[in-house]
């Protein structure tokens, strides 16, 4: 069973989603020497530009760079370019680019969790994921796990992770839709 038929069955639908071929064998693709731009642009598509929603958490923000996470930044005039080094130095290298050369497919989605809901608890997931101490580190314990470890199942259970601990959260109920349209874009374009 795929990671939409799990999420399918976890959000108890009668039908199984089978549109992402969630059997592929991620592992013999090469590394996309350009995932950080793939990754990026992925997420500039899921965060959209300024807003400033009163219900999100992370109150204001431009291209998904929130106000909360960095008080000192002008986000109604962040630029693109801005937004690309914040992204690069403080998500990519602390997430996606540990894990890029064993799976850039499973580095795409560390990058957007860590986007998403910090870096620790994207690393944190890993390591749940692949049952070894979860201190949002990824040291030798973590990677030497992941080189044994079936990437499509780590994929299938991380995203299940994520879906899990969005369902926790006082604000499921208001963006539970776009969470999960978030989830099934994010595991369609890493199976491209």
């Amino acid at each position: 069973m795929g990671f939409l038929d799990k999420l399918a069955k976890y959000l108890k639908k009668d039908t199984a989603v089978s549109e992402v071929p969630c059997s592929v064998e991620v592992q013999k693709k090469p590394i996309d020497s350009n995932i950080f731009d793939r990754g990026l642009e992925f997420v500039l598509a899921s965060e959209g530009g300024y807003v400033n929603d009163a219900y999100d958490p992370g109150g204001e923000t431009k291209y998904g760079i929130s106000k909360k996470a960095y008080p000192h930044l002008d986000i109604a005039n962040l630029t693109l370019d801005d937004a690309r080094t914040i992204y690069y130095r403080d998500y990519w290298l602390s997430s996606g680019e540990k894990v890029a050369s064993i799976s850039p497919q499973l580095a795409m989605i560390l990058f957007d969790t860590a986007v998403n809901m910090g870096s620790g608890t994207a690393m944190r997931f890993l390591q749940r994921t692949l049952h070894v101490k979860e201190d949002g580190v990824f040291g030798p314990a973590t990677k030497a796990a992941l080189e044994m470890a079936d990437i499509n199942s780590v994929i299938d259970w991380y995203m299940t992770n994520r879906v899990i601990r969005y369902s926790d959260l006082d604000t499921w109920s208001r963006y539970r839709r776009g969470w999960i349209k978030r989830v099934i874009a994010l595991v369609r374009e890493v199976y491209k």
